[in-house]
């Protein structure tokens, strides 16, 4: 057992999430012992860790686990403890004084209270009621302020605010749901009082924190005695209920009358093997799903979510069957329509399932959907999912429905790249920079999806192996990474820059790209070296083309080349597929095409030839008038960089002739390229229906 954790603990060096899981999960089920007998090497692991900790989610919650078991000490996981709440805390009260007051630098304050308190803060919230036990005081939570550390809490028996520091709410403060439930309790009638265990049932229903049995007792004492009963009446009262009780028998789980009540009579039997149901007790728990009220409460829905896992773990596909179907669609967990399932809150009990119910759980969701709907909704489930769902699927299945979608969430894409080595060749080579770029621009997600948008970022920075990986699967189009990059909108510029000067180390031909001219526009330098070059010109007509080509290319062209690679993708083994290829070439194409327009409307400025000072000079927006040596003569017309029609004698200034005729004036003798001398007669203005027609006026 001692070399299993060794073993873990070493493999947890690399940061890689998957490592990081299995060393939590064997935390959890490992003797305290055994743990403080590895402190060396989970002080190597928190050295080599260090501020990552406060950056990644499973790295946190191993210290919180073991904070939970006391069973570590030392600078080195004090400090690892310290990043890990530093993480775990809710923006809106997070701040090095809130640090301060939960301790994980302090010898003084035990691990197991540093965990404690670090729970309780992330339960706490503005409106949520308060229970101050120093003070026996009942209160409603108005304000956090973290830069104080202070609550603002609004009492209700005399409506005055007090401030608490929040050291003294994590200490003494119990904190409940703020809900109609929760305020009939507190002022209960003494001719209609609820019974013990009612009292029970609806204060740990809607604690937001650890509620002890002691702590249960002095809350209810002080709301019955004496409004209600005196306190010996009360002992009785609170100490007959438990025997009372178990003389009229339990209830069985198939006569719960709500979700917590299921949840209550499921918890204690899941150890002894779980609950096995007959057909009429499958028909009595279909009617309870049946008649739940939507919406749901996020704290029913997370119970909802458990014991499903819990009566599918032990149950065949049949009772499940008539069990859940009528879930579907009341449940946000399982949408009605997967198709129109997106990354949100509907989803979030995925993200809270634990992994030892996971697997039954997606064996439930099997009887809700077909495997392609439960295909659809993994692609917008997190990442913690995603291995048990997709491995309950077949492959096949999996891989068309991945390749469909035009974009992927940062949980899809880190599945298919920790996978890769089992993943099918194409079904992996959609992973590219476009997608990336993409996934890591989301924002707004909730926090079950943050974490591997987190990771993504952090993997496109820091892993060499991605790096190289997303330069091989863009064969060859290295202006397609360079597209993808710009279009990040988290990114700052000194981060695009930075993860450039990364790729570029692993690509001869992406460095010749950043130190062409367009590259070091790109990368900021260069710029106070060399004088800015004058831009071209052209007319209105011709820049009014340029932009509609580039339109074409980007709303119609592009997104047709997607859809056609995706479709190409489904033909198997891309060493022997003409249309991925082509379909790929056409790509790169298409991306150079669209740097090249993006780069010409963005610098080139245009004209109406309309003022144009005519002399003895041949200029731009001029007729010169050229004779041969017979005397025979022919009107060439100097126009803009993108105006030229040779067939037309339109002649575009950035030309060879153009740059002839521009350096010219009246009686100068030229050699035109395969017409001879030819002599320069006249200078005159544009005619006037050209150039009204390249002004594009009517």
């Amino acid at each position: 057992m001692a070399a299993e954790l060794e073993e873990l603990i070493v493999a947890a060096l690399s940061g890689e999430e998957n490592e990081i899981q299995q060393l939590f999960n064997k935390i959890k089920s490992t003797d305290v012992q055994e743990l403080r007998a590895a402190q060396t090497n989970f002080d190597s692991l928190f050295d080599a860790w260090d501020d990552n900790v406060s950056k990644d989610e499973g790295m946190a919650k191993v210290c919180v686990e073991l904070a939970e078991k006391d069973a570590l000490e030392g600078q080195l996981f004090r400090n690892a403890l310290h990043n890990a709440a530093k993480f775990m805390l809710p923006p809106y009260i997070s701040s090095q004084t809130v640090l301060k007051a939960i301790g994980a630098r302090d010898a003084e304050v035990p691990a197991s209270e540093v965990a404690s308190r670090l729970k309780k803060l992330q339960k706490i919230k503005s409106g949520c009621l308060a229970y101050l036990s120093d003070s026996k005081i009942w209160g409603k939570v108005a304000s956090i302020d973290k830069g104080t550390a202070t609550l603002g809490i609004n009492s209700l028996a005399a409506g005055n605010l007090l401030s608490l520091p929040v050291s003294s709410a994590i200490q003494s403060a119990v904190f409940f749901d703020a809900n109609p439930e929760m305020f009939n309790i507190l002022v209960p009638d003494k001719h209609r009082l609820p019974t013990v265990q009612k009292f029970k049932e609806i204060f740990n229903h809607n604690a937001l924190t650890d509620l002890s049995e002691a702590r249960l007792k002095e809350i209810v004492t002080r709301i019955l005695v004496p409004e209600c009963m005196a306190i010996d009446v009360f002992q009785t009262w609170w100490n007959e209920a438990p025997q009372a009780a178990a003389a009229r028998g339990k209830r069985a789980p198939w006569d719960a009358r709500s979700i917590l009540e299921l949840s209550t009579l499921l918890v204690p039997q899941e150890a002894s093997g779980g609950v096995k149901l007959g057909e009429e007790e499958t028909l009595k728990l279909a009617k309870l799903f049946g008649r739940l009220h939507t919406p749901i409460s996020p704290k029913d829905l997370t119970m909802l979510g458990d014991c499903i896992a819990m009566l599918a773990a032990v149950n065949p596909m049949p009772v499940l069957t008539e069990m859940f179907q009528p879930l579907r669609g009341k449940a946000p967990f399982w949408p009605a329509d997967v198709t129109t399932a997106h990354v949100g809150k509907e989803l979030e009990v995925w993200g809270h399932i634990s992994m030892k119910l996971l697997p039954a759980f997606v064996k439930a969701s099997k009887v809700v959907y077909t495997e392609e709907e439960l295909a659809e909704l993994g692609c917008v489930l997190p990442l913690r999912c995603l291995n048990t769902l997709f491995e309950a699927l077949e492959p096949k299945t999996v891989a068309s429905t991945i390749a469909k979608h035009h974009t992927l969430s940062s949980d899809v894409l880190l599945y298919l790249w920790k996978n890769r080595s089992k993943l099918p060749r194409n079904l992996v080579s959609i992973v590219d920079m476009d997608h990336v770029a993409e996934a890591i621009s989301a924002e707004g997600l909730p926090k079950e999806w943050t974490a591997a948008e987190r990771e993504l970022k952090r993997t496109l920075f820091e892993k060499a192996e991605f790096q190289k990986f997303l330069i091989a699967n863009a064969d060859g189009d290295i202006t397609s990474i360079i597209d993808a990059l710009q279009r990040v909108r988290t990114f700052q510029m000194g981060e695009c820059q930075s993860l450039l000067v990364k790729l570029a180390r692993h690509s001869d031909e992406l460095r010749a790209h950043i130190e062409n001219e367009g590259g070091k526009r790109l990368m900021g330098a260069g710029e106070a070296e060399t004088p800015a070059a004058q831009p071209d010109i052209t007319s209105q007509a011709s820049f009014t083309k340029l932009t509609k080509e580039l339109e074409d290319i980007v709303t119609v062209q592009i997104p047709e080349n997607v859809k056609a690679i995706e479709h190409a993708r489904g033909f198997g083994d891309f060493r022997e597929n003409a249309e991925y290829d082509a379909a790929k070439e056409r790509r790169r194409f298409l991306h150079r095409r669209r740097a090249e327009l993006e780069n010409l409307v963005a610098t080139i400025q245009t004209t109406t030839f309309k003022d144009v000072k005519i002399g003895n000079h041949v200029v731009l927006g001029s007729t010169v008038t050229l004779a041969d040596a017979s005397g025979k003569t022919t009107d060439y017309y100097v126009l803009g960089a993108l105006d030229g029609d040779p067939e037309n004698n339109r002649i575009s200034y950035k030309t060879k002739l153009g740059e002839i005729l521009t350096t010219t004036k009246v009686g100068d003798t030229i050699k035109l390229p395969g017409l001879g001398d030819r002599t320069v007669k006249t200078v005159s203005a544009l005619p006037e229906t050209m150039r009204k027609e390249l002004a594009e006026e009517a």
